[in-house]
């Protein structure tokens, strides 16, 4: 994760008409096509292609390593592709400066100016902007209420919150009126209530500039929250692109299905015949469900396993499909119950192999060390092949 605290200068602008909003931000789609980086023998980002919407929030999600935030640097211009193009708006930039992209960034790290007070700190980037005083200090104050820092703006970074320092930093991004924002995992120094807290925030704010924005993070949670559309990443690679919900639903292949969700989605070795077999190995037991001839790997989301004992109407329970949508039974055995409140998660095992059921209430009488008959749902099956690709 980097700590940078470089910061990327906004393109000069002209003096803002004084009938404008004080605060306008402009906006830009971003191209990237079949972009490449290299470190000597090492290949961080692969043949990446990707258009990212004037006004959308895309996030860039994946594990440490992925190549998320090389190809968010590759964006700013503080990395060079090895190979490939990127265009902001209808401009190639691919070796064009950063402080020539008309970009903001806001880092890991707040990198305030501790010497400068709040105000001084949104002030600073206007300075390589041709405004008046007056346009100046209308800009500072809009951009001060929009994120409700008012009355914070004669006081120091060091007097301030790690959520209040993390606003002046997006204040100091978003006064710049820049094409797009730029924002490399920007909540991970926070704890836990108030980066959900912040990240709506940001969401909110973003909504309302309609400004284009690239948003890297390994949270899988964080990035459902804020996306309209979600680029997973892995070794390099671009592995899907979609909405939450697409990427959710209709993973395309078994890494993204894997990393999207928590818990992940359970997967069980399968042998499709006339039927279905699961494999957990050599306990077999067949499942009346379809799947293609080349599945190899079934797959069921922990809220899609459910216990037969919990379906009746004494249940309130609005989860359970008809019981009509159920396979046969599968027992199993109870290693771990997790209560979560609103929920319960059970750790359930079938010979040596062990899977997780999210439920809305437990049958009396279940505990660890008993054994109960659970379900899946066929309708929300997914199947894979040898390759772990997804085929439906």
């Amino acid at each position: 994760m980097s700590s940078e605290t470089t910061e990327i200068d906004a393109e000069s602008a002209s003096s803002t008409e004084t009938n404008q909003s004080a605060v306008e931000t402009k906006q830009a789609g971003i191209t990237l096509s079949d972009i490449e980086k290299s470190y000597g023998d090492v290949l961080a980002v692969e043949g990446l292609s990707l258009d990212i919407e004037p006004g959308e929030f895309l996030v860039l999600l994946g594990p440490s390593g992925c190549g998320k935030s090389t190809t968010l640097r590759m964006i700013a211009g503080l990395e060079t592709p090895t190979a490939g193009r990127i265009d902001i708006g209808d401009e190639e930039v691919t070796r064009t400066l950063p402080q020539e992209r008309g970009l903001s960034m806001v880092f890991q790290s707040y990198a305030l100016y501790p010497h400068k007070t709040v105000r001084g700190n949104l002030e600073f980037p206007l300075g390589k902007m041709d405004v008046t005083d007056e346009e100046r200090d209308a800009k500072v104050e809009h951009t001060a209420e929009l994120l409700e820092i008012e009355d914070l703006l004669e006081k120091k970074p060091g007097q301030l919150s790690g959520g209040q320092r993390q606003r002046v930093a997006v204040g100091r991004t978003i006064i710049r009126e820049p094409k797009a924002f730029l924002m490399d995992e920007p909540l991970s120094n926070l704890d836990a209530q108030l980066r959900v807290r912040t990240r709506f925030e940001i969401r909110e704010l973003q909504q309302e500039l309609g400004t284009t924005t690239v948003y890297v993070t390994h949270d899988q949670e964080e990035a459902m929250s804020v996306a309209d559309r979600i680029a997973v990443m892995d070794d390099g690679k671009l592995q899907q692109v979609g909405t939450p919900e697409e990427i959710y639903k209709t993973p395309t292949n078994e890494f993204v299905a894997g990393f999207i969700g928590n818990p992940p989605m359970n997967f069980f070795d399968v042998f499709v015949d006339d039927g279905v077999t699961l494999l957990p190995n050599g306990d077999a037991v067949s499942l009346d469900a379809a799947l293609p001839a080349d599945t190899e790997t079934l797959g069921v989301r922990p809220e899609d396993v459910h216990l037969l004992e919990t379906l009746g109407e004494d249940v309130a329970n609005v989860s359970q499909p008809d019981s009509e949508n159920l396979t046969n039974a599968v027992t199993c055995s109870v290693q771990v119950i997790e209560p979560l409140g609103n929920a319960y998660e059970l750790e359930l095992a079938r010979g040596d192999n062990t899977f997780i059921a999210r439920v809305r209430a437990l049958p009396e009488g279940v505990s660890p060390g008993t054994s109960v008959d659970v379900a899946f749902d066929r309708t929300e099956l997914h199947a894979f092949d040898a390759m772990g690709e997804a085929i439906r």
